[in-house]
């Protein structure tokens, strides 16, 4: 009988989001030729870039069995959704939303550091998920079923997780 440790999945999961995310932008650099929005292409690879570091910063926590508290992956996440919010509303063009969206944001990551115990920063990464996530499924289904965009339903399938 073959066994595997749970370190290996963890390790084959790590190689997974970051084929994912590479594979991300490798097509969003090749669709910068194309005659699209060229803002919203460049908040999709910030998006990328940022939720790039910030499982790099829990895979070296991980794979070290270091003792960093997760308040910068929790940031870094925090700031990966704020690039994809901006990003699936449209809302880059209006300053005054973008304002009021990373004010909120600014909020959580401030909370974040003045946390100190890890459960308490897994509590509100939940919160912070349970509001920005239905927000981002509903536009992108909207918009998939408005445009027939096979991109957008691609984007409100991890919100649906």
């Amino acid at each position: 009988m073959l066994t595997t440790s749970f370190e290996l999945y963890a390790y084959a999961l790590y190689i997974v989001l970051l084929g994912s995310a590479g594979s991300n932008l490798y097509v969003i650099h090749q669709l910068k030729g194309h005659k699209l929005p060229i803002v919203s292409l460049k908040l999709f690879q910030a998006y990328f870039i940022a939720g790039a570091i910030g499982w790099s910063i829990l895979a070296y926590k991980d794979l070290t069995h270091n003792l960093i508290d997760l308040s910068q992956a929790a940031s870094s996440y925090f700031l990966a959704n704020f690039i994809l919010l901006i990003a699936v509303v449209e809302c880059a063009r209006n300053k005054l939303h973008t304002t009021i969206i990373g004010f909120i944001h600014l909020f959580f990551i401030l909370a974040v550091f003045l946390l100190e115990q890890e459960k308490n920063i897994i509590l509100l990464v939940i919160i912070y998920s349970l509001i920005v996530m239905p927000i981002i499924f509903i536009v992108s289904m909207r918009k998939a079923i408005r445009n027939e965009n096979i991109g957008n339903v691609i984007l409100l399938l991890p919100a649906l997780l």
